[in-house]
């Protein structure tokens, strides 16, 4: 599928996921599996130590134990174990749909340069930028791990912990690139209906020929989304749920190490670091929500453009239009997480589901402080 231009827009993420989450290609190796299963188990064996002893508080440098963190800290390992498991599985199960979508992604594509002598331009497309720069941030809060707290096991544990969070990113980056991509490839498919069905005359039968390739390519789009949402839209739910989730854990701990009575310096480094570890999650949801909403405005683009043609005369470019947007009222052209539409709305669900989950934790921080007064 390296022919396809789509591939060459994602760049590196590609590549990646290729070589470590995709499942999707054949002739794989069994040894090719061998860094994600190490990484799992390693992920395994972090979750059960913290069930065993979740010593955060000493780790973090704080005196008092908390059970309230303790508790988080816990939910927190098995969400990610859990998470990373999920994401194995589902893209295992879906490995032949994702390569039947580049399949049809390829007709796409090939039908658009051979029709209508076009290439589709996948700018603005940085998948490489943000490729380098989570794997960048999350090797310096391996090394910060390593520094921080040598000494301790959870050295070992917290570098596997980024690790696995660095590869549960990088296919939420993926995902949120190749929707980015979709929407450069409607918008091309939307000058092609401009310019051969509504800007055109009926009278020369060539041009009736191309009004009807151009439909054709809508019909070919439409699978296309079909296919995606059937790949990935369990996939970006899963992924828009748990990174809220675990948002919410980072945010309790940066309440919780601001308010205890530390050394201000040693406050000051937990605080900065533990802020930072949430830039990660923020930014992969905005950047999922942000190019969601980019692709819903170029396929309502493209909608719009198909109703005109039902008030064309001539009855063929007529009934195309009727039949497209019949199927558009009936099955919605969007990239759906499971049931709801990937728009800017989810970062609204965001907030709300962070705020109400950190006031949640913070009235459990203080009826054990409470109890422990009593006592």
């Amino acid at each position: 599928m390296e022919g396809v231009g789509l591939v060459r827009g994602l760049g590196s993420l590609y590549r990646f996921h290729k070589f470590i989450m995709c499942f999707s290609h054949k002739n794989r190796h069994i040894f090719s599996y061998f860094p994600l299963v190490v990484l799992y188990f390693g992920q395994v064996f972090g979750t059960v130590a913290c069930l065993i002893n979740p010593m955060i508080h000493k780790s973090l440098g704080v005196m008092d134990r908390s059970e309230v963190a303790d508790v988080i800290v816990m939910v927190d390992k098995i969400i990610i174990t859990c998470w990373l498991f999920a994401i194995i599985v589902i893209n295992f199960c879906k490995r032949n749909i994702h390569t039947k979508l580049f399949e049809v992604i390829f007709e796409y594509e090939s039908a658009i340069k051979n029709t209508f002598q076009t290439q589709i331009v996948f700018k603005n497309v940085h998948s490489n930028g943000q490729f380098y720069f989570l794997t960048i941030f999350y090797l310096g809060a391996v090394v910060y791990q390593m520094i921080f707290f040598f000494g301790t096991s959870y050295v070992i544990v917290g570098s596997i912990y980024f690790i696995a969070i660095y590869i549960i990113h990088m296919t939420t980056v993926y995902l949120a690139n190749f929707i980015l991509c979709l929407a450069r490839e409607v918008d091309c498919l939307t000058k092609i209906v401009l310019q051969h069905v509504v800007h055109q005359p009926l009278e020369h039968p060539l041009l009736m020929r191309k009004k009807y390739e151009a439909f054709l390519l809508i019909t070919k789009f439409i699978h296309i989304i079909n296919y995606a949402n059937e790949a990935f839209a369990v996939h970006i739910l899963l992924n828009l749920i748990t990174t809220i989730i675990v948002l919410s854990y980072y945010l309790y701990f940066f309440a919780w190490v601001a308010t205890e009575p530390l050394e201000m310096k040693v406050k000051l480094i937990i605080s900065s670091a533990d802020l930072a570890l949430m830039l990660p999650f923020i930014s992969v949801i905005l950047l999922l929500s942000r190019n969601g909403q980019i692709c819903v405005k170029s396929i309502e683009k493209m909608e719009d453009i198909v109703r005109e043609t039902l008030m064309d005369p001539h009855p063929a470019v007529g009934l195309n239009g009727r039949r497209i947007a019949y199927r558009s009222q009936h099955q919605a052209i969007r990239i759906m997480a499971h049931l709801y539409q990937l728009d800017y709305r989810f970062i609204i669900y965001m907030i709300n589901f962070v705020t109400t989950n950190v006031i949640i934790l913070v009235q459990f921080k203080q009826l054990e402080e409470a109890r422990y007064q009593d006592h």
